[in-house]
C-alpha cells in the first residue's frame, strides 16, 4: 500500500553562517544578546514550504497505513516557525537548509513509525526542493 499527502508550511530561517554564529552566542553571552540578535533578525526570511510525505507499507492492527492525525502534528510542528531556532535542528546545531528539512523530517517519521517507508520532499520554491528517502528500499 502506498499513501501520499501534501502540506504547506509557512516558515523562516537564518539567511547565512554569520546569523547562525550570533544567535548561538546569544545564547551563551546573555549580556551582549541585544547586539547579535540585531544582526539575526537582519538575516532571517521565509517560505511557503511544500512537503510532501509519500509512505509505503503494510496495514497494521488498525485498517490504515498511517495515522493522519499524527503524521499532520508532526509535520505542521514546523508551521509558522522560524526553523533555524526550532528544537528539532538547534539540538545538532543543523541549518534549516531544503537538505536538512528533509532529512529531519524522515528521521523523525522512521522514528514513529519504523515499519513503515518514507520518501519526503521538501519544494522551497519551484527551483529548490530536496528529496530524501526511498519506497522502495528497506
Amino acid at each position: 500500500m502506498r499513501y501520499e499527502r501534501k502540506f504547506m508550511i509557512q516558515a523562516a530561517h537564518f539567511n547565512n553562517e554569520q546569523a547562525y554564529k550570533h544567535y548561538y552566542s546569544a545564547l551563551i553571552q546573555p549580556e551582549n544578546a541585544v547586539e547579535l540578535l540585531k544582526t539575526v533578525l537582519n538575516n532571517i526570511h521565509g517560505h511557503n514550504f511544500f512537503i510532501t510525505v509519500e509512505v509505503s507499507g503494510t496495514f497494521g492492527k488498525l485498517p490504515w497505513l498511517i495515522d493522519d492525525i499524527s503524521l499532520t502534528d508532526v509535520v505542521m510542528d514546523w508551521d509558522n516557525q522560524n526553523l533555524s531556532a526550532h528544537r528539532d535542528f538547534l539540538k545538532d546545531k543543523l541549518r534549516a537548509t531544503t537538505e536538512n528539512m528533509a532529512s529531519v523530517l524522515w528521521g523523525k517519521l522512521t522514528d514513529i513509525w519504523p515499519k513503515l517507508r518514507f520518501k519526503i520532499t521538501v519544494e522551497e520554491t519551484p527551483n529548490i526542493k530536496a528529496i530524501h528517502g526511498d519506497l522502495n528500499s528497506i
